[in-house]
């Protein structure tokens, strides 16, 4: 089964080096280590939620900018370029400059129906200390139905944390759960999240790397 369940948001060319930034997203959760590289660290959370699927988090130190980095994960139009097996991203409702309600879908394997998720994302950047925390939410809209033959999914907790250690690397947290619907039996739900970070991680690098990518006007104050 294709690994087409990694989601939206977010993330990263990575080098996992030894500067560490302490901040828990999900604080009354305690987390196990259960892969790691010299890129990156995945954890699972000790227990499951009533679905039967475990959160994970993801930590690592990204060798880009952290303006560029932000910028990159917020690219909704873009993120099919990188995110695997997306097949589309828009913006539905801008709400502010940083929160906005997104909706994406992904590519299935037959027989399995194409997935979709509709978020709401709301960032706190602090342009002083070059932090930048998002949250994302499943939400509902009454003029936003299910696409036809499409299973929508729901993301019950979606974290990034973002933090400039120094001119060239960002510090990176991501945690994810989601619930993909579905007649899909949770154990293969919680095997192929597990799976993803390695084809996802590796994809953001090229995008990363790719020339036309300009920092937001938006954020330029973090680059100043």
């Amino acid at each position: 089964m294709k690994k087409f369940f990694c989601l939206t948001f977010l993330t990263l060319s990575l080098s996992f080096s030894t500067f560490a930034v302490e901040k828990d997203l999900l604080p009354n959760t305690k987390w196990i280590l259960i892969k790691e590289d010299s890129e990156y660290k995945v954890f699972k959370g000790e227990l499951a939620h009533e679905s039967g699927i475990y959160p994970l988090k993801i930590e690592a130190t990204i060798q880009y900018p952290f303006a560029k980095v932000l910028t990159i994960l917020d690219q909704t139009d873009r993120k099919p370029e990188w995110i695997p097996n997306m097949i589309n991203s828009k913006v539905i409702k801008q709400i502010t400059p940083f929160e906005k309600i997104e909706k994406g879908t992904y590519d299935a394997p037959w027989p399995v129906s194409d997935r979709e998720f509709l978020v709401k994302i709301k960032a706190d950047v602090d342009f002083k200390e070059k932090t930048a925390t998002a949250t994302m939410q499943s939400t509902t809209l009454s003029d936003v139905p299910v696409a036809e033959n499409v299973v929508r999914g729901d993301t019950y907790n979606g974290n990034i944390f973002l933090k400039a250690v120094d001119p060239t690397h960002t510090y990176f947290q991501m945690i994810f759960f989601n619930d993909f619907k579905g007649l899909l039996p949770v154990f293969i739900v919680n095997m192929v999240q597990k799976e993803w970070p390695a084809n996802f991680i590796s994809r953001l690098k090229l995008q990363l790397d790719k020339k036309d990518i300009e920092v937001d006007k938006k954020l330029l104050p973090l680059v100043q």
